[in-house]
């Protein structure tokens, strides 16, 4: 998600001061990810791994990272950066040019460590070897109002590694979005998302029940605001018509631009949301990592 307007980069000023009081309720927390690096920014999709050990991102201009977490007693502390490369571009070449075509927001990675990456401006999934080389290019959906900065960020794999998409902006204004899944090479609406609030899908996973977990995200002059919903889907992974979920997470405060989401169970057993926020380069925006417990998500994030 690009930030294109004044009033845009006013609301960013506006949340600087959140910065340096991020709340620790009950394990939660929020850790600047070092930026040593230029490349090292925008970072709008996440991929943790079942341990909660390390993590995998993606940034808004085409880099792939990897890293590693540190906590002490269950909280999120410390996290290194391990590993940056560029993302080949289309058919596997060099990465492409412009900011359309390096505009990387969705990450999930299959059982066997591939990856699927959907790009936004220049609309495209991309499947990738763990070694970064590109396996193929799948066409994304074409519902009605998709646009340069209104595409699919919210991207899971279900239990059958095959990719789900929800576009950012509603796919049947004013009130529902279409949730897709990849079968056998053809796209089908499994079910449509309800829409409220003026909250937008940006980052989706499947959490170690089953569930799919949506991470959505508006803006207003007060900041940037998230929430995560939970969504059952049933046994086939299909729902019927329209469906709404449960809220499972909201803070009583802005993280920044929280865009990417990765839930994973811990050492005890409990449900854990890990988010990144997508800093836009900007110095004066929070780029870092929250991690929640969404066993106690009343607590905020």
């Amino acid at each position: 998600m690009r930030l294109r307007s004044a009033v845009a980069i006013a609301l960013a000023i506006s949340i600087v001061g959140l910065a340096a009081s991020f709340a620790q309720a009950d394990g939660d927390a929020m850790v600047i990810v070092p930026a040593s690096d230029p490349r090292v920014g925008g970072l709008s999709g996440l991929e943790v791994t079942p341990d909660g050990a390390s993590f995998t991102a993606i940034s808004d201009r085409g880099y792939l990272l990897t890293g590693q977490f540190e906590r002490t007693n269950g909280v999120l502390n410390t996290i290194s950066i391990t590993g940056i490369r560029d993302l080949p571009g289309p058919g596997g070449g060099r990465p492409a040019p412009g900011k359309a075509g390096r505009d990387s927001e969705g990450l999930s990675i299959t059982s066997d460590g591939r990856l699927y990456i959907s790009f936004e401006g220049n609309h495209r999934l991309t499947r990738y070897r763990p070694d970064g080389a590109v396996i193929d290019e799948i066409a994304l959906p074409q519902p009605d109002g998709l646009v340069d900065n209104n595409g699919f960020e919210a991207l899971a794999l279900d239990h059958l590694d095959r990719p789900v998409v929800i576009q950012e902006g509603a796919a049947r204004p004013p009130t529902t979005s279409a949730i897709y899944r990849l079968e056998g090479g053809e796209w089908r609406e499994i079910a449509y998302l309800q829409r409220n609030s003026s909250f937008l899908p940006v980052g989706a996973d499947f959490g170690p029940d089953g569930a799919l977990y949506l991470l959505e995200r508006k803006v207003s002059f007060t900041g940037f605001h998230s929430r995560i919903r939970r969504l059952d889907l049933t046994a086939d992974g299909t729902a019927a018509g329209t469906i709404e979920g449960d809220i499972v997470g909201q803070p009583a405060t802005t993280y920044g631009n929280l865009e990417g989401l990765s839930v994973w169970t811990d050492a005890e057993g409990a449900l854990r949301a890990t988010m990144v926020a997508d800093d836009n380069f900007l110095p004066f925006m929070p780029g870092g990592m929250v991690e929640i417990g969404l066993d106690n998500a009343s607590n905020g994030m």
